[in-house]
């Protein structure tokens, strides 16, 4: 579907630019055994594609303590750069989170993630992306809420594929957030969207079935929706053209990334070439991978190997729905 835009981007150096929030998640299993492990949804799905072979961008803010040099160690060991990485005086931000096989349920301690700040560096990088990729969490605060917009702007402007994680939490907003017709009418610049369920219901309300959500997210415009629906696969509208992939079944120890690693592995496929059905396979396998660990980030087999195995996810046939 982006296959046209994305060959005109051969030359550009970055496959996508993420800007949003980098974290130290704080994970207690069953036994209350307490990890502080990477997190930030933004910048897991960086550290995935750059261990997917790509080359991620990631444009956040975190604070000058011992969590931030867990960060960026965390960083340099996978060779990310830290280009548009900005430290601030205040702490870096954390969530807590139980491990969870269901959706975790965050507690959020909010400090450095929203100072990010629209510098001549970033301007330049969005010129030299192909998919610019932004959460819901920067839109929540200033001065990051500004810095999305223009970014926005200026990745439309460049004709960067544009696409966004709208990880709603009502914990997460301020007086400072995006009104909600805001939200809504900024839906009109997005290529790409990934929502949950429940996303869906916190941007058009309760109450209505995967298919009015689906004509809702349409309505507003957006190529290609990705919605996930945890073990019942993803529903997928491609231009108005809808289809519903089965999930894998697996055993889950945690479900903390799984959607990160989703946003990887389709964007790993999509970067390489591959059509909707045989992206969406790849996403559902490194979900996978990512499900059986505990916390958002675990080493991953090269991508040669996730498109061999890309049958074993595609088997089962997609199922047109109109």
């Amino acid at each position: 579907m982006f296959k046209e835009r994305l060959s005109v981007f051969t030359k550009r150096p970055h496959d996508v630019l993420l800007m949003g929030e980098l974290l130290v998640d704080e994970i207690r299993d069953e036994n209350n055994t307490l990890f502080l492990t990477f997190g930030g949804s933004p910048s897991n799905i960086a550290l995935n594609l750059k261990q997917l072979g790509l080359n991620p961008l990631l444009s956040a803010t975190i604070g000058n303590d011992a969590e931030a040099r867990f960060l960026l160690s965390t960083l340099e060991k996978y060779k990310l750069s830290t280009d548009l990485i900005r430290t601030v005086d205040e702490p870096t931000s954390r969530v807590q989170l139980s491990d969870s096989k269901e959706t975790p349920v965050p507690i959020f301690k909010r400090l450095s993630d929203f100072y990010i700040d629209y510098s001549e560096r970033l301007n330049e990088s969005i010129k030299t992306t192909k998919i610019f990729h932004f959460s819901y969490w920067p839109l929540t605060k200033e001065p990051s809420k500004s810095t999305v917009l223009k970014a926005i702007a200026r990745a439309k402007a460049e004709g960067v594929i544009i696409a966004f994680d709208p990880n709603i939490h009502n914990d997460l907003k301020t007086a400072e957030t995006l009104s909600h017709d805001l939200l809504l009418g900024l839906l009109k610049n997005v290529d790409i969207i990934k929502p949950s369920l429940d996303d869906a219901a916190r941007l058009f309300g309760d109450g209505y079935s995967k298919d009015q959500y689906m004509d809702f997210f349409e309505a507003a415009g957006i190529p290609l929706i990705l919605m996930t629906l945890g073990k019942d696969g993803v529903y997928v509208s491609e231009q108005g053209q809808r289809r519903h992939f089965m999930a894998n079944t697996i055993d889950v120890l945690d479900a903390t990334g799984a959607g990160d690693a989703f946003w990887s592995g389709f964007y790993a496929g999509l970067l390489n070439g591959l059509d909707l059905a045989d992206s969406i396979a790849c996403a559902q396998s490194i979900s996978a991978i990512v499900l059986q660990s505990i916390g958002a980030i675990t080493e991953l087999p090269s991508f040669s190997k996730i498109y061999q195995r890309r049958h074993d996810y595609a088997n089962s046939l997609s199922q047109p729905s109109r």
